[in-house]
């Protein structure tokens, strides 16, 4: 992809919005698990069920892949969406709206970790 074409993908207002929103919703889940979440050896519960409680425990860090893997679909569906933005900007806004989606489940996920183990 030339330089031109990624300039013009992240002036169009559509594109700064979606991976704003989904950078946004990455940094706050992150920023909500490293205020709430402090290394400990107790195990922490990582995954609950209505039907059978918890059923996932785990260290303290391993509450953070959840974000870390959010980036991971950040930065992949933004270089995809850039990819596909000449073809077919529908399909480049699907994909970033899917990551901004990612996003919001991730945050509430990591919301609900935290209530969860507090």
């Amino acid at each position: 992809m030339q330089l031109s074409n990624v300039k013009l993908f992240f002036r169009r207002p559509q594109v700064i919005i979606l991976v704003g929103i989904a950078s946004l919703c990455n940094l706050f889940a992150w920023g909500w698990l490293l205020w709430h979440i402090r290394p400990t050896e107790e195990a922490l519960f990582l995954h609950y069920t209505v039907l059978f409680g918890v059923d996932l425990t785990g260290a303290w860090h391993t509450v953070f892949v959840l974000p870390a893997v959010g980036i991971l679909i950040i930065g992949l569906n933004t270089y995809f969406a850039a990819e596909l933005f000449q073809k077919d900007r529908f399909a480049s806004y699907v994909l970033l709206f899917g990551a901004a989606l990612c996003q919001l489940f991730v945050l509430i996920i990591s919301l609900l970790l935290v209530f969860l183990n507090v």
